[in-house]
This record gives C-alpha cells, structure tokens and sequence, in this order.
C-alpha cells in the first residue's frame, strides 16, 4: 500500500466523493510505483489516515498539457499562476508549466470520517 498525503482543504473535497484524482509531480518512488491496481492510504499532514482508495488509471503528462479530460474529478484553481504556485509550495520547489506530472484515478473503498472530525476540532 502506498501513502498519498494531503493538505486542507483536499481532505474535505475528498470525504464529498466530488475529488476522484490527484495530480502528483513525478520523481519520487512512491510516485512511481502507483499503477492501476495499487492500494492507496490517504492520509492527513498529521500522518493520519482518513480514505483508502484503489488507482484505477494512471496518465503521464505535464501541466501544460493537462486536458478537460484530465481535470475530471480534480478540483479547479484560480488561474494557472494560483495553480504553480500550490503545486512549488508543496514541493518546495519550482513547477513550471513543463514540469511532468503524474494524474492519479482512484475508486473509494473505505473513508474515515472521525479522523477528518477530530483533525478539524
């Protein structure tokens, strides 16, 4: 099983059903080892785990080239600015628009809701 964290407010858009994928910059194992099929913990900054999902696709691509269809199930940013600019606070780094990234899909198995409660009081 990989880990996938995550930072607010993404928990909450998750625990809605609305979110079904992530975007993650490649380059880390972990990244590379999510294929269809992979069991994923999802976890809070805190290390606690809220979702268990299964990746049910997986996309190579890079900001630049990310199509409608890739922004289905993903949460929408402001700008493409507003977009960088999240995305090199996370990593701590800079992310252009050709930067490479990995498009993860996944299906919700279980979800935590009193991990998320108890994270929010």
């Amino acid at each position: 099983m990989e880990i996938v964290y995550f930072a607010p407010p993404i928990p909450q858009i998750l625990y809605t059903g609305d979110k079904k994928s992530t975007f993650r910059v490649t380059g880390s194992e972990e990244i590379k080892r999510i294929v269809p099929g992979t069991s994923l913990s999802l976890r809070l900054l805190t290390d606690h785990e809220f979702a268990r999902v299964i990746c049910n696709k997986t996309k190579i691509t890079t900001f630049a080239e990310l199509t409608e269809e890739d922004w289905k199930g993903h949460e929408r940013f402001a700008s493409v600015e507003e977009m960088l600019q999240i995305y090199s606070n996370w990593e701590k780094r800079a992310i252009t628009l050709d930067t490479e990234l990995k498009i993860i899909g996944f299906n919700y198995r279980n979800f935590f809701p009193q991990v998320l409660r108890q994270y929010n009081q």
